[in-house]
Order: C-alpha cells, then sequence, then structure tokens
C-alpha cells in the first residue's frame, strides 16, 4: 500500500490480497488515525481521503472483507496532508559597495506540510536569474545588466508544487561608474585654451556629479560642475604642448579619462601693406601713373554667424537635438557648438559639441528650453532662437 500526500488530502493505492479470487472480495475498509474508517468497492484499488489537516501525521491501514469476515490489515503507512505553501511578499535588495553584485534576500517560505526543494530569483518578467537551495534566505547575483532598470521577484519550489510569487521588487538600478566624456576638444588661443566636451555614452545608472579636468605638465587638478561641459584654461605658455585630461563622476565613482592636447600660441599680426613712394612730377611734363597694386589687408577671423533653432527628439531617457549650422564659411566658419539647457527648477546644463547635433541622456524629467551658440578661435556667436522639449 502507499499513501500519497496531496492538499488536504490524501492518495491511498493498493494490490488486491493474493489467495482470494475478487469475486470473493466483499469490499476494502480503509481506516485513517486520527479520523475514521472509509468503504471501498471490491473491485477497487485506490481511494481519496479529503477533509484531512494539513500538518497532522496520520496511519492509514487496508483490510479486505470477504465472506469469511475482515481479513488481516495492512502495515500501517504515514502520510502529512498539507496546505498551499506560501511566501512573504516582500524582498531586500542591497547593492555592494566594491562591485555591482546585488544581494537579494527573502523569507524563508511556509511549505504548508510539504518541504521546500529550491528558491528561484526571476526578472518581473519572468525569466530566472538564479535557483539557490532549500535552506536558503539570500543569493548574490552578478553579471546584471548595468544603467537598465530592473524588478525582482523570487518563488519557491515545493515538492507539492510551486508557491505564488514575491511581489515584485522597486525599480532599481545596478550603479557603476560613468563611461569617459565624449567630444572633448581643445581650442588654442593665446597663453590658452579651451575646453568643450560630451556626455559619457552610458551614465550607468546614477546622475552626474561633476567632471575633473587634468593637466600636464604642471598637474593641476580643476573641478567642474555637473551642469557644465567646458573651462577656458589661461596663464599657459605660447608654444608648450599642454595635455588634458577630463573624466566624469557620479555616486559610484570616476570614469576613465578622455584626452587630449593642444598648444597655446600668440596671435598673429596682420603685415601691414607697403607705403608706395610717390614719383615726382617732371617740370613741364606730366605727372606719371604708378602701376603698383597694394597688398590687401588680411581680416581677422570674425566669431561664427548664430546656428538655427534647436529641435529635440525624446526616446525613452535619450534626448537627441539638432541645429542648422552658420552659414558662414572658411576662416569664420563654426568649429564647435555650445548647447545649453534650462531645466525644472532653473537647473543649468552646458554642453558641447563639434558638429550641430547631440545626444544628451541622464536629464531630470521636466520642461527644457535649449538654446545653440556657434565658436571658433575668435569666440562664440549669438545663442540661438530658443527650442524647447518634455523629458
Amino acid at each position: 500500500m502507499v499513501a500519497t500526500a496531496g492538499l488536504e488530502q490524501a492518495h491511498v493505492t493498493w494490490q488486491p490480497p493474493t489467495g482470494l479470487e475478487p469475486a470473493e472480495i466483499g469490499a476494502y475498509v480503509v481506516t485513517v488515525t486520527p479520523g475514521r474508517s472509509h468503504t471501498a468497492p471490491r473491485n477497487a484499488t485506490e481511494l481519496t481521503l479529503h477533509g484531512l489537516t494539513p500538518g497532522q501525521e496520520y496511519q492509514v491501514t487496508v483490510r479486505a472483507s470477504s465472506q469469511a469476515g475482515l481479513m488481516e490489515e495492512s502495515a500501517p503507512v504515514t502520510v502529512t496532508p498539507y496546505t498551499t505553501p506560501t511566501i512573504a511578499p516582500t524582498l531586500s535588495l542591497v547593492q555592494s559597495d566594491v562591485d555591482t553584485s546585488v544581494v537579494v534576500g527573502w523569507q524563508a517560505a511556509n511549505p504548508g506540510g510539504s518541504r521546500v526543494v529550491s528558491y528561484a530569483v526571476m526578472h518581473a518578467s519572468g525569466a530566472t536569474i538564479a535557483t539557490v537551495g532549500p535552506d536558503a534566505t539570500s543569493t548574490r547575483l552578478t553579471g546584471l545588466p548595468v544603467g537598465d532598470l530592473l524588478q525582482l521577484k523570487v518563488r519557491a519550489t515545493m515538492a507539492s508544487g510551486l508557491t505564488a510569487e514575491t511581489s515584485a521588487s522597486a525599480p532599481f538600478a545596478v550603479v557603476a561608474a560613468p563611461t569617459a566624456p565624449q567630444h572633448l576638444v581643445a581650442v588654442p588661443g593665446d597663453g590658452s585654451v579651451h575646453l568643450g566636451w560630451g556626455d559619457p555614452a552610458r551614465y550607468n545608472g546614477s546622475y552626474l556629479t561633476g567632471w575633473r579636468v587634468t593637466v600636464s605638465p604642471g598637474g593641476a587638478v580643476h573641478d567642474v560642475a555637473a551642469g557644465t561641459a567646458e573651462l577656458t584654461l589661461t596663464g599657459l605658455a605660447n608654444g608648450t604642448r599642454y595635455d588634458f585630461a577630463v573624466a566624469a563622476r557620479n555616486a559610484r565613482g570616476w570614469s576613465p579619462e578622455a584626452t587630449v592636447s593642444a598648444t597655446p600660441a600668440a596671435a598673429v599680426q596682420p603685415t601691414p601693406p607697403p607705403t608706395a613712394t610717390p614719383t615726382p612730377t617732371p617740370t613741364g611734363g606730366t605727372t606719371p601713373t604708378d602701376g603698383t597694386t597694394p597688398e590687401p589687408t588680411p581680416v581677422p577671423a570674425a566669431v561664427p554667424g548664430k546656428p538655427g533653432k534647436p529641435a529635440a527628439k525624446v526616446v525613452g531617457a535619450k534626448v537627441t537635438l539638432t541645429w542648422k549650422a552658420p552659414a558662414t564659411s572658411g576662416a569664420d566658419r563654426a568649429t564647435r557648438y555650445k548647447v545649453v539647457l534650462r531645466g525644472p527648477g532653473g537647473r543649468k546644463v552646458v554642453r558641447t559639441s563639434t558638429r550641430p547635433r547631440l545626444g544628451v541622456k541622464g536629464l531630470r524629467p521636466g520642461r527644457y528650453r535649449v538654446t545653440v551658440s556657434a565658436g571658433n578661435a575668435s569666440g562664440w556667436s549669438k545663442a540661438s532662437r530658443a527650442g524647447s522639449f518634455t523629458r
């Protein structure tokens, strides 16, 4: 005889007794202790016992009856019905301070009379990330995508089946230091260099908190606020090559450095045209014509014209800004652009680009106003007409 536990029930199976023809069997008597006896027809070999108490241990025996009376009972077997297993709905999440791993914790499941086989940690979508043993109430997860919003949940597997899942955790992001700044450019001047750069390709789960600019030779370090992405360095020696390294910082630490070099130089002064010597007029003659054509005076480059009004395309957390380059060309052409975004609470964000488009990520939600200025070695143009978008 075999007794199998079920949800508030037990299923009992047996073999007919030897030495009796089926026609000689009157019925079967299934006795449950504690409890009562149940009768099954003579051609039966199984019976389901309902209404049992979950977690209560029961002993079950079976005996056949015939015209001669009750036959000997089978050896007793023990069975413990179970109830629906449950697991507490809440999870705990702790991210490591030294790497990108996350420890997820949960309360042990209530097996309801069954037993825990394993726990599965899953994405909110249902995809399993890790499976751990029956005694675990936490596990460390590695290899989660950095910077993306995630939600996790846990489910227990019982001998009797699966529990319900926990509630999904609050959305969170695995945080790491940002990637290096992009589009770093250096424009040399007379004893100075103007630096401009763009956002990292990935913020990696945390807003930027600032920038660091290191100058060599000399090793000077300059801190730049997060809302600005440019710096003008003065007091440099003309003719000396300088190396500049820029790093971004977020709540997790510093990014790799982006590097660029530039050599300051004195402004070239235009050469004045030669002064023509007048030819004396002979007595009684005519005034000769001086056929000398003076050299044109070089004209210093001017700042570029004003760029067109910026347009914005918002896709998720990324905003792509585009604008029309100014019509100026030659020495007056634009070599860089300065983009100023003014957002919620008057927060100002400045970014630079070497072409008439810019991708920006990590902006806080809200309404933004955008202007663009074009620049070259002579300076910056007036700001464009303002565009706007909502992040």
